[in-house]
């Protein structure tokens, strides 16, 4: 009996042996709420609203001194560190220190002057720009950490978003900030600085400078019929999901960015670009509605980088993705309709 009992005995462990190997082998389930995964689709539906911008109380006073340079419209065109024309667009890839000064491997990315024709621009002006930033009691701010690697963000666009930049001003202690930045023409240019000041998250001051200069003519944006463009050799296609025709404000979108080598077609390897593999900057054609996302690099793949996106209101938005090759920062724009 003794023996039966252990040969019982041995079996009934063997079995828990199995059991056990067969539980460890089944995928654990998780509660989504306690657990959330980080990577996948899931993780962006379950972020709801996007973020919304607020100046939390601080504002930034900028101080600008213009610098003149001379500059013929053959210089213009030949001299690629200025500016880069292309069909489409006038494209500025920079990455030339010695160009804006300082940390300016994104100092001024394009400006289209005119449809067609680019008009002739003889005085490019160079903007040398003090930024102070100020708490609620106009003490100057002396606390602020990295956002995406830099410790401001300084986005500017002229009023009929021909003009894009993304610099980042480099801190001097107290509260103060310096750049320059170079504008192709004079007129009301709209300056947002992000910054994380106290430890209170990201803040947003927005606020309409006026730099001197010939004011250029307004031209009007119309929209695009294909959302295809080749930029600095590689080719870039926006699709939308669920679609351009049903893009609708309030509403989560995902903006895809396609990219390949323009000539051979072939997939290239961007490279990490402020903390992360793209950035999107998005206003409506009145500049009244901003958005500032982030590459989805959960989601984005091998010649993909996908932003996770939500358009406030109706209209017609400009959206510029912002990726790096090869060193050169590469700007792409769109305009899009939501309704």
């Amino acid at each position: 009996m003794g023996a039966k009992w252990r040969k019982a005995g041995i079996i009934f462990v063997l079995w828990l042996v199995v059991i056990s190997m067969i539980i460890r082998s089944i995928p654990p389930i998780f509660n989504t709420e306690i657990e959330p995964p980080t990577s996948g689709l899931l993780p962006y539906l379950q972020q709801g609203d996007m973020p919304s911008f607020s100046d939390n109380g601080y504002k930034v006073v900028v101080d600008m001194k213009p610098k003149v340079v001379q500059r013929s419209s053959e210089d213009m065109v030949e001299a690629n560190d200025i500016l880069e024309i292309v069909d489409s667009d006038i494209q500025r890839n920079s990455g030339n220190d010695q160009v804006a000064g300082g940390d300016v491997e994104d100092a001024y990315h394009y400006a289209k002057l005119a449809h067609g024709n680019p008009q002739e621009v003889d005085n490019w002006m160079t903007l040398v720009i003090t930024l102070q930033v100020l708490n609620s009691s106009d003490i100057p701010v002396n606390v602020f950490s990295e956002d995406m690697t830099k410790l401001m963000h300084l986005i500017v666009v002229d009023k009929s978003l021909r003009f894009f930049a993304h610099v980042h001003p480099i801190y001097e202690g107290n509260g103060i900030f310096r750049a320059e930045l170079t504008v192709p023409y004079g007129g009301n240019y709209l300056f947002v600085t992000e910054f994380i000041p106290d430890k209170k998250g990201v803040t947003v001051y927005k606020q309409w400078l006026n730099a001197a200069g010939k004011v250029m003519e307004p031209i009007h944006e119309t929209l695009d019929e294909v959302y295809a463009t080749t930029v600095d050799g590689v080719s870039f296609t926006l699709s939308v999901m669920p679609s351009f025709k049903e893009l609708r404000a309030g509403e989560m979108v995902m903006l895809n960015f396609h990219y390949e080598d323009a000539i051979t077609g072939e997939s290239i390897e961007l490279e990490p670009f402020l903390g992360t593999s793209g950035h999107g900057v998005i206003f409506d054609m009145k500049a009244e509605q901003y958005v500032h996302v982030h590459a989805a690099d959960g989601m984005s793949s091998e010649g993909n980088v996908m932003f996770h996106a939500e358009f406030p209101k109706s209209g017609l938005y400009k959206v510029w993705g912002q990726f790096k090759y090869k060193g050169k920062i590469i700007i792409v724009p769109y305009l899009v309709e939501v309704k």
